[in-house]
């Protein structure tokens, strides 16, 4: 998902934006994005908490970027 993840990302940076009635160039953007891992037993609510976490990690490390989420602790212990 994270080797995915940054080939989309970086062919959305790669993409310039325009106006369609002027033709003006806008500039570029960016994504940022998070990933986790289902664990057996998890609550698939859970796994999206996780990848928004990660996201929102991504974002707060600069942007353009893909994240992964923490295992849980009881994978971790695991």
């Amino acid at each position: 998902a994270v080797v995915v993840g940054n080939q989309i990302r970086e062919a959305i940076m790669r993409s310039r934006i325009r106006k369609r009635s002027t033709g003006e160039d806008i500039g570029n953007i960016t994504l940022s994005g998070g990933c986790a891992l289902y664990e057996p037993g998890e609550r698939f609510s859970d796994v999206v908490e996780r990848a928004d976490e990660a996201l929102y990690h991504a974002k707060q490390s600069g942007r353009n970027q893909i994240r992964t989420a923490q295992p849980t602790r009881q994978t971790a212990v695991a």
